[in-house]
């Protein structure tokens, strides 16, 4: 209840208490960068352009290497995606659990954005993974305001995003997992550190390549020798070849095409 005798919603709080903590402690937001921890506390009206300053201050760069061999240096994932999560977590997260933040978690490899709730009913955690949720919304007052402010879309545009990142940029798309009650969505920066965590998925013998491979196909097929050279950093085109050859003979994918026009199809 204010000094004027009204009562606030816990909505309207999280929204515009300029440190909504003094009265809902699970309203910070924690962040792990590297060995340092830090903590956002600040009306949600304001989080979005926090976090996309310290995000553009604080994420690492990659080197990318051209067909022709020069390299130029990029963000390590684009920032409009990350951007983007962040913002569903604030809208979609389930704010009556107590003891329960959202977490930010960003190293070298990966950022992990971590959201207290279970997915929203009657969704399921397949309809994330495969960026194919309807937008059903948790916290409607903090959706209705974001709305009015330009920060949500409609339309499904937000999982539009992270599914043109595999498309547009050859990099992993987000992986979404859930250990109760935390929900996580992880941005790996390469392939290769998105490996441990879906080996699981395939064959015991495939190698990290192959199976970044398959990954890479998700996204984007058919894909061609010099597409997996730029997406896998590899040396040359050989070592293309031969990551493609192996698992065409796995009868995993089929190419079209003859010599440097052939592209490569995943099986469904």
């Amino acid at each position: 209840k204010g000094t004027s005798g009204f009562s606030f919603t816990n909505s309207f709080v999280l929204l515009f208490a300029k440190k909504p903590s003094k009265y809902l402690s699970n309203s910070i937001i924690k962040v792990k960068y590297r060995l340092a921890d830090y903590e956002f506390d600040e009306p949600l009206v304001r989080l979005p352009s926090s976090f996309e300053k310290w995000l553009i201050e604080k994420m690492p760069f990659s080197t990318v290497r051209g067909l022709g061999g020069e390299r130029s240096k990029r963000f390590a994932y684009p920032i409009e995606p990350i951007k983007e999560a962040f913002i569903n977590a604030l809208v979609h997260r389930d704010y009556s659990l107590e003891g329960s933040h959202i977490q930010i978690i960003l190293d070298d490899n990966f950022l992990s954005i971590k959201s207290p709730g279970t997915v929203v009913d009657p969704q399921v955690l397949d309809d994330l993974s495969s960026f194919a949720a309807a937008s059903i919304v948790r916290n409607h007052e903090i959706n209705y305001i974001f709305k009015i402010l330009g920060f949500v879309e409609n339309n499904n545009l937000g999982m539009d995003k992270f599914k043109a990142v595999a498309f547009n940029d050859l990099l992993p798309s987000p992986l979404y997992t859930f250990k109760n009650p935390i929900l996580s969505l992880t941005f790996y920066f390469a392939y290769s550190t998105l490996v441990d965590d879906v080996r699981e998925k395939y064959q015991d013998d495939l190698s990290d390549n192959e199976i970044a491979t398959l990954e890479i196909m998700k996204g984007h097929s058919p894909i061609s020798s010099s597409d997996l050279l730029k997406a896998l950093s590899l040396t040359n085109m050989k070592a293309a070849q031969r990551i493609f050859n192996e698992l065409e003979s796995r009868n995993l994918l089929f190419s079209r095409g003859h010599t440097k026009g052939t592209v490569y199809y995943l099986k469904k």
